[in-house]
């Protein structure tokens, strides 16, 4: 049983399960429990709101800023909360920023729901903001929300992430996977996203929220792509493919186990076509 297994396999199983089957799991003893907390911390957290839908824009030249709209499972709407991905130095340097704001967000998650019960409309977060800061504290400016505290808290039903860089996205998952995140199902709508290096075959290959979440990948087409359409992990996806070249739509044509892929834009021999149509 996995409760008698080491540690090590602990954690490799605890990685592949989602955020609800971790917390069921942490409670099956104190030993689970322990390495849940030390390893998986944020499977624990309380979901403060739920969300229908979720957009994640890459609005910024900054490869770790992001606007987030939410949409409520009360039905309201909120548009661009500005986020912003920490490195690790920066987590310890604007802890207490991070932690002050995320305060904040919790209250104004608890103001809607007090809103819906009362079937009043809400105020925009920036007002809440501008309302309830310190008053020492002169905010010009709404405040970033740190992501890998943020996405823990809540339960993302429908996530599209939109117009990424490959460096937007990789910084985006990186979160995602560490944040051990609810999301049930996603889509990559990035055909700005141009990968390239085998460091972005790897975060494919080794990204538990691409594997588990995201049902459509429009994206331009990576150079690995063939290798990527052979994995089991990514048969069942849907693939809306950009920019593709002549030797990539050919590799495409000889992939026999991919569920759907769409080429949008590229070029392809109409001879090699012929050729391993007739094969």
């Amino acid at each position: 049983m996995i409760l008698n297994l080491p540690p090590e396999l602990v954690l490799i199983t605890i990685r592949h399960l989602s955020i609800a089957d971790v917390k069921q799991l942490a409670w099956s003893n104190r030993r689970i429990m322990q390495i849940v907390r030390r390893n998986r911390p944020q499977a624990l957290n309380e979901f403060w709101l739920t969300s229908d839908m979720s957009n994640i824009f890459g609005q910024y030249s900054d490869k770790n800023k992001f606007l987030l709209d939410i949409m409520f499972k009360n039905g309201i709407f909120s548009n661009g909360f500005k986020t912003i991905i920490r490195n690790e130095e920066d987590k310890v340097r604007y802890a207490d920023v991070d932690r002050k704001t995320l305060s904040i967000f919790r209250k104004y998650c608890l103001y809607l729901k007090k809103q819906e019960k009362s079937k009043k409309g809400a105020e925009p977060w920036m007002n809440y903001v501008s309302m309830h800061q310190s008053p020492d504290n002169d905010v010009m400016e709404e405040p970033f929300l740190a992501l890998h505290l943020l996405i823990p808290r809540i339960d993302i039903q429908n996530l599209t992430i939109v117009n990424c860089s490959s460096d937007q996205l990789g910084s985006i998952i990186k979160v995602l996977d560490a944040s051990c995140a609810k999301i049930d199902r996603s889509i990559l709508h990035c055909r700005n996203a141009i990968f390239s290096s085998n460091g972005d075959e790897r975060m494919f290959t080794n990204s538990v929220f691409l594997e588990r979440s995201v049902a459509t990948f429009e994206i331009a087409t990576p150079p690995f792509i063939s290798q990527i359409l052979q994995m089991p992990q990514f048969r069942d996806k849907n693939w809306l493919l950009s920019e593709a070249t002549n030797d990539q739509c050919v590799s495409m044509l000889s992939v026999r186990e991919a569920k759907l892929i769409r080429i949008l834009s590229g070029k392809l021999s109409i001879r090699e076509f012929m050729a391993v149509i007739n094969a």
